[in-house]
C-alpha cells in the first residue's frame, strides 16, 4: 500500500504538442519527466475532423492517445501540460460543450480515469511549442508525400 501511495503522490509531468491533417491523421509528441532531459514519446492517433470546432477535437484525440500510452506504461499519477487554454477549460471546468464534442469528451475522460490522479494544465513553453512544430512538420510531410 505504501508503494501505491508514493506512486500517486508524485505526478509525472508530461508536456504535449500535437497536430492532425484534414483527413484526421494525427501525431502527438509528449516529453515525460524533467524539462530538457525527459523521454520523448510519439503517439499516432486518428480523429474525425468536425467543421466549426476550430480543431478542438484534435486536442481531445491527442490527449486521449497520450493518456492511453502513459496508463499502459504503468503511470499512476500524471500532469498533462499543453498550450491550449480552451482544451484545459473544457476538461477542468466541465462546462457545456458543443454536441459534436460529447463523444470525444467522454472518450477522453475514460482514458483519464485510468489514472489514480490526473491533472490537465496550460503551460505555454518553448518545449511545447517545439513539440507542436515537430508534430505539424510530420503531418505536413505526410500530406506532401
Amino acid at each position: 500500500m505504501r508503494k501505491r501511495q508514493q506512486r500517486a503522490a508524485t505526478a509525472l509531468d508530461v508536456r504535449i504538442g500535437y497536430a492532425a491533417d484534414e483527413a484526421g491523421r494525427g501525431v502527438a509528441y509528449a516529453v515525460t519527466g524533467s524539462a530538457g532531459d525527459g523521454a520523448v514519446v510519439r503517439v499516432a492517433f486518428t480523429v474525425r475532423r468536425l467543421p466549426g470546432l476550430q480543431g478542438r477535437e484534435v486536442g481531445y484525440a491527442a490527449l486521449r492517445g497520450v493518456a492511453r500510452e502513459l496508463a499502459a506504461a504503468g503511470h499512476g499519477s500524471v500532469r498533462l501540460l499543453v498550450d491550449d487554454e480552451v482544451l484545459v477549460a473544457d476538461v477542468g471546468e466541465r462546462r457545456p460543450l458543443p454536441s459534436a464534442l460529447t463523444v470525444p469528451y467522454v472518450a477522453l475522460r475514460c482514458a483519464m480515469n485510468q489514472f489514480e490522479r490526473v491533472d490537465v494544465a496550460v503551460v505555454p513553453s518553448a518545449e511545447i511549442t517545439d513539440l507542436r512544430t515537430r508534430a505539424l512538420a510530420e503531418v505536413s510531410l505526410r500530406v506532401a508525400a
